[in-house]
């Protein structure tokens, strides 16, 4: 999370209420403070290897329609209602294994090339990569693999073959989507003025709108800062695309917040049929006390 360094005193206590990589929790302050403690003391150079998050987001917006990522934000959403003990609490990362290819496929292939440019360098002997438990797996498929030798060329933003996307979407477009996975990644209760007035936040802030003004989302403004107006021809058009940023904003925050909600009605639903099934198991198991246990499945039972 990037912050606007228009107030200095407000965003230094958000920067240290929400932590720099909130959205990307794969990259924690526990983990950077584990390995720059490792190589201090090693004294050998670190490297940052994940994909650049503006790259990996125009490339989700190269292949895939606005449809599509509806259809995975709601589903997402869903699967973190089903899941309330999921860390970080965030719908990308309840969509991680239904979706690799969009979340970690990219990633994974990225961070082969970096592995491959640093092996050809000739100036490491050893490279000691720290890595998430699926990536021991993927990381050496991808560099056996590789058909692409330049780092530069995964530094590029991609149009996949089978894509339905033909480069024509809109500003309005690639705002609508870029907002979508801004959601995605950082979760519901990022743009939720309820939540907000419980928090601690409420005290840094004078108001709603000023927390929102600390906050940039650097893909997206980064799209509307390229896109909106090209030619330099309408001055109107940046102003409305950042408030049409916000109205998606809100527009997600609360499509999430029911999708959420769905997918605790669901997990709700799957614990009284498997608590309904036991008691069924129980009762054709054992003839002791049938009437007892008919009972409790008949207490059970509902639309």
């Amino acid at each position: 999370m990037r912050i606007n360094r228009k107030s200095p005193s407000s965003a230094g206590k958000l920067e240290t209420e929400f932590q720099p990589y909130f959205h990307n929790e794969r990259l924690t302050y526990s983990s950077i403070a584990g390995v720059s403690l490792w190589a201090d003391a090693k004294n050998i150079p670190i490297f940052l290897g994940d994909q650049p998050e503006l790259i990996y987001r125009q490339n989700v917006a190269n292949n895939y329609t606005l449809m599509q990522l509806q259809q995975i934000f709601m589903h997402c959403n869903r699967l973190l209602g089903q899941n309330p003990d999921l860390e970080p609490h965030v719908p990308a990362n309840a969509g991680y294994f239904s979706y690799p290819e969009l979340f970690l496929t990219p990633s994974d292939t990225y961070m082969s090339a970096v592995l491959d440019a640093l092996t050809m360098t000739g100036k490491f002997k050893n490279i000691v990569c720290i890595v998430g438990l699926g990536q021991q797996e993927t990381l050496p498929h991808y560099l056996r693999n590789r058909t692409e030798k330049s780092l530069m060329k995964e530094l590029e933003p991609k149009v996949l073959k089978n894509s339905l996307i033909r480069g024509d979407d809109t500003c309005e477009v690639l705002v609508d989507k870029h907002t979508l996975l801004d959601i995605l990644f950082h979760g519901k209760g990022v743009f939720d003025e309820e939540a907000f007035s419980k928090s601690s936040l409420v005290a840094l802030f004078n108001d709603f709108d000023e927390y929102l003004e600390a906050l940039d989302f650097h893909s997206t403004s980064h799209v509307i800062q390229k896109y909106a107006d090209p030619e330099n021809t309408d001055s109107k058009r940046i102003p409305l695309m950042r408030n049409l940023q916000y109205q998606l904003l809100d527009k997600y925050a609360e499509s999430a917040r029911r999708d959420y909600q769905v997918g605790e009605q669901q997990l709700q639903h799957k614990f009284l049929l498997n608590h309904k099934q036991k008691i069924k198991q129980a009762h054709m198991g054992d003839f002791s006390a049938p009437s007892i246990k008919k009972k409790a499945v008949d207490d059970l039972s509902y639309d």
